[in-house]
């Protein structure tokens, strides 16, 4: 009788153990990291099945990757940027969880902050929850002309203007140095976004200046009341262009934003100038919910975060 009774006990805790152990269907498709690169031709798969591996696809833990030698894949995961190089093997959940056993705590901006925390949480936490995240940490006054750049800070002395437009509308804009009073006004007349600064041949030779203060204000052409003011600075430090690629463009993006999170309009606009198709993975859309958030920008926060809710219903 007693040895039927341990029997029981055993076969019970062993139960429970599986019960506790096992992936639950939430587990087994949320994201754990995104493909930002690639060398080479990896084959990656979901359940037997190729998966998309442009830049910006995301990946679960159970997907598996074989990295051929000479290729390699560059990942965002929770604990950062991760390459790997061929030959290998190996399941993505597995690669991840060594890289935590590897990360040491980090010193810089990004490591430690709340802003890491918050794009943390916009990266990995499941779609359906984001809306109801604290990732909105406020609401904007209403701006009836919503800019994205340039937007805080930035690296770029000819920083491309884009903001919120509405078709068949032309906007106005005066861009003026709040440090230098003499300083003349640059200004433009029915324009519609974006505009790029250094292609404007009124101009032509002239650049803002570094470390800087400066007011830009927007408004709809013919209607002065409609005028939206903002402030941003230029650091002492200047980037390299922008690049073309979109991969570079969505690891600049994350890059800004890892470790230097005032530069939110310099990652705007990488990311709102990307080709529809990388535009539109879940990494891009992803990064731009975490910044409208940051910045209080609610309709377009709501209107990705559907999109997202959407984008991964059918998993």
């Amino acid at each position: 009788m007693v040895l039927l009774i341990l029997a029981a006990l055993v076969a019970g805790v062993l139960l429970i153990n599986r019960r506790a152990t096992a992936p639950t269907v939430a587990g087994k498709t949320e994201v754990i990291a995104y493909l930002v690169g690639v060398e080479g031709e990896p084959d990656v798969r979901r359940a037997g099945e190729p998966v998309d591996t442009r830049a910006g696809s995301s990946l679960r833990a159970a997907d598996e990757v074989r990295v051929a030698v000479g290729a390699k894949i560059r990942l965002i995961t929770p604990n950062g940027l991760l390459e790997l190089s061929g030959p290998r093997a190996s399941r993505i959940g597995e690669v991840v969880t060594n890289q935590a056993d590897r990360t040491q705590p980090s010193n810089d901006r990004g490591g430690l902050s709340k802003e890491a925390d918050a794009m943390r949480m916009a990266l990995f936490r499941p779609a359906k929850e984001l809306r109801a995240s604290a990732l909105l940490v406020t609401t904007r006054s209403s701006q009836s002309i919503p800019l994205y750049s340039p937007l805080g800070s930035t690296a770029n002395l000819t920083p491309l203007i884009l903001w919120k437009s509405e078709q068949g509308k032309t906007y106005n804009i005066a861009i003026t140095d709040e440090f230098d009073q003499t300083a003349k006004p640059l200004r433009l007349s029915g324009v519609v976004s974006p505009v790029d600064f250094a292609m404007v041949q009124a101009w032509r030779g002239r650049t803002l200046a570094k470390d800087d203060l400066y007011r830009i204000t927007l408004s709809e052409t013919g209607k002065p009341l409609s005028a939206c003011e903002y402030t941003f600075r230029t650091l002492n430090k200047t980037d390299r262009p922008s690049p073309n690629a979109p991969a570079e463009k969505l690891m600049r993006a994350y890059g800004i934003l890892r470790t230097e999170p005032s530069r939110v309009g310099d990652a705007l606009a990488e990311l709102l100038t990307l080709p529809l198709i990388f535009a539109e993975s879940e990494l891009a859309l992803r990064l731009k919910l975490f910044i409208f958030g940051q910045q209080g920008y609610q309709e377009e926060f709501d209107a990705i975060a559907v999109a997202l809710a959407g984008m991964t219903a059918s998993r």
